[in-house]
């Protein structure tokens, strides 16, 4: 039968991603939509410490400040904009209206970050645009302008080299004090059109030239995943994007999801997900009549299947499945 369309050809990474590694996802939106469905299946996943990331150079920053000693903000980190207190180094979300609370809530994730780096086995990073945003007095480059004078910046666009040099030392870092670490290297799908249609491209060739630069720098640790040309080839479609026709729809990060696991998973490991996701659709759901023997019996049948799960996966984490369906029991 005739194809409608091109497919990116998806093989095995040269490794894998169980549920026994401890995982660190870092940068733009991508990390977020791979990390909230490792979470749904059980993987050991910190998601973003310093908030969603766009460019090379911050990314950079960040995960080499979670590497010990991995010193705490203070004071000094953060500035006040009409009564609310953020840092560059973080995404707008961890920005408060009291300088303490502000850093109580960057400094709780860095801590909680660097106390398990120790333990991280595979790093997750998507970039997503190679334009930045330099303080004009220092030089500095930004994580997010929070909405700041377009005066205080001096906007430009990384070139291959530095988006390189940013990345290629952190890395390295991570790997010499963990021998076992790999890496896996993603372009964000989501385009930058503020910046213009032309910046936007030319802004992601410099980060999938960078990133094919960085694969043969760490050859023996380094992987890179489709995720921006699987998006913007395969589902170039609308009906694959949300209503701002910019993000990917959930059915597109449904697919890029499937692509991953088929890239970094075998099968046992799939397997388990595929339980997993049975069991959290039995839990969704939301039964018209809670109390009849229908459900309880439907409910009798999802605890036994924890039990089962539990007894060939001790380590599984389903305190909280288990009390969702409890509490629908009756007698």
């Amino acid at each position: 039968m005739e194809s409608f369309r091109t497919q990116v050809p998806i093989k095995p990474a040269p490794f894998q991603i169980s549920h026994r590694n401890q995982l660190l996802l870092m940068g733009s939106c991508f990390s977020e939509n791979i990390g909230q469905k490792l979470q749904r299946y059980k993987f050991t996943s910190l998601i973003n410490p310093f908030g969603i990331l766009y460019n090379p150079v911050s990314i950079a920053t960040a995960l080499q400040r979670i590497l010990p000693p991995s010193p705490l903000f203070s004071r000094e980190d953060l500035i006040e904009q009409q009564g609310i207190w953020y840092s560059w180094a973080h995404h707008g979300a961890f920005s408060a209206s009291d300088p303490e609370d502000a850093l109580e809530k960057m400094n709780i994730p860095l801590q909680e970050a660097a106390q398990n780096s120790a333990t991280v086995s595979r790093i997750i990073l998507t970039l997503g645009t190679a334009t930045v945003y330099a303080l004009q007095d220092s030089g500095t480059i930004v994580a997010n302008c929070h909405k700041a004078p377009a005066q205080t910046f001096r906007k430009r666009r990384l070139t291959v080299e530095e988006t390189v040099a940013a990345l290629y030392p952190t890395l390295l870092a991570w790997k010499n004090q963990h021998p076992e670490l790999k890496i896996i290297l993603t372009v964000s799908p989501v385009r930058h059109l503020r910046d213009g249609f032309i910046e936007n491209q030319r802004s992601k060739a410099v980060l999938l030239l960078a990133c094919e630069q960085l694969e043969s720098m760490l050859a023996d640790c380094c992987c890179y995943f489709p995720a921006y040309e699987i998006v913007m080839d395969e589902l170039r479609d609308y009906r694959f994007f949300a209503d701002d026709m910019i993000h990917p729809a959930n059915r597109s990060i449904e697919y890029l999801w499937q692509q991953f696991s088929t890239a970094f998973m075998d099968a046992p490991t799939q397997e388990l997900n595929n339980r997993l996701e049975n069991l959290h659709r039995a839990i969704e759901h939301r039964p018209f009549h809670p109390n009849s023997a229908t459900h309880q019996q439907f409910v009798k049948t999802q605890l036994d299947a924890i039990a089962r799960l539990q007894t060939d996966f001790p380590w599984l984490a389903l305190n909280a499945e288990r009390t969702i369906l409890e509490t629908q029991q009756q007698g």
